[in-house]
Parts: C-alpha cells; structure tokens; sequence
C-alpha cells in the first residue's frame, strides 16, 4: 500500500515538473548561422552625426536625455548604448522585423551595470498584427550584474495575425547608475507544425 502512495506522488510530481516546465526554451546553439532579425544589433550604425541610434527607439522623449552611444565599453563591435543616472525607467525598442505566426524566436541582449545593484531589467518580446496592434507579449525580468551577461527569452505559438516582432528593454531608474547594453539579436529558430 505505501509503495503504491509513493509512486502514485511520485507520477503526480512528474507530471506536475513536465508541465511547469513545458514552455520554450531555445538557445544560442538552436540559432548556430540563422540571420539575426534586428537591424543595428550592435549599434555600429548610427542615425546621424549627434549619435542617435539608428533602428532603435527611445520609448519616452523624456527619457532620451539618459541614452547614449558610447565606445568607451561595448561587448561587441566598437559601440554600445550607455544608461547614464537614469531618473525613470528607460525603455528601448528595436526596429519592427516581420515574423511568422508558426514560428519559434530566440531573442538576447547582453546588460552590465557599472556599480553593483540590486536591480532587475525587463527583456521583452512583443508580437503585433499588420496594423500594429499587440497580440503576443512574452517577458523575462534578471537581475543586472557589473560583468557582461547575455540575457535571453524564447518565444512562439502566437496568434494567428502576427506579422511583426519587436525586442524590448526595460531599465529600471537608478539616479546613481550606469547601465551599458549591446548586441541586441533575435532568430527564427523553429517552424511549429499542425
């Protein structure tokens, strides 16, 4: 009888771990020579003479005053985006790129903060239909390290209208902090099948 009561538990355990646990999870070995969807991943580029980042946003004009190019530190290529004393959350959108409703996506960006914190940062991954409305949101918050950490999420089964994909970082404010972020990147990984 208690044989059968534990591996009754036991099952039920299982059962309880694959379905928690049953999400996407792809990685930077699942996108191994897949095109990178973000243009200016590693903000090399720039929009004009005065640094604003070309095929990024800025989500609030008043936030804009705290974001930067800089060459001083970078992860990858010569530039990266500097956070400097930011006095609200910043939020920093890439350029639409066209997704497919049958499609599974890895995203990643790669986040340091100049002086240790506690904080926490929100990478996103937000799909829109063809007129740009949101019909898919998928988030990952992570604490913020002084050393380059690569931060990643998984994203698919989305509603039958996506047609765009956008990657999201949200900062937290943080007056005495600088935040640095570079090589922003998303791939088609995987085509879900009926």
């Amino acid at each position: 009888m208690k044989k059968n009561l534990f591996l009754i538990v036991f099952v039920g355990f299982l059962l309880v771990a694959c379905i928690a646990s049953s999400g996407l999870s792809f990685s930077k070995k699942d996108v191994k020579d897949f095109p990178n969807l973000i243009k200016n991943s590693d903000f090399e580029q720039r929009k004009d003479s005065n640094a604003i980042l070309k095929n990024w946003t800025v989500m609030d004009d008043s936030a804009k005053k705290f974001v930067r190019l800089t060459n001083q530190e970078h992860f990858k290529g010569n530039n990266a985006i500097e956070i400097v004393n930011p006095t609200k959350d910043v939020l920093i959108i890439s350029a639409a790129f066209e997704i497919k409703k049958d499609g599974g996506y890895y995203s990643y960006c790669h986040l340091k903060s100049l002086k240790k914190t506690d904080k926490r940062f929100t990478l996103l991954f937000f799909a829109f239909d063809k007129n740009g409305k949101r019909k898919d949101r998928y988030r990952e918050k992570y604490r913020i390290t002084q050393n380059w950490k690569q931060y990643d999420i998984s994203s698919g089964f989305f509603d039958k209208n996506v047609k765009y994909g956008r990657v999201i970082i949200s900062l937290p404010k943080d007056e005495n902090q600088i935040y640095y972020l570079d090589d922003i990147e998303s791939f088609k990984v995987y085509k879900f099948h009926k």
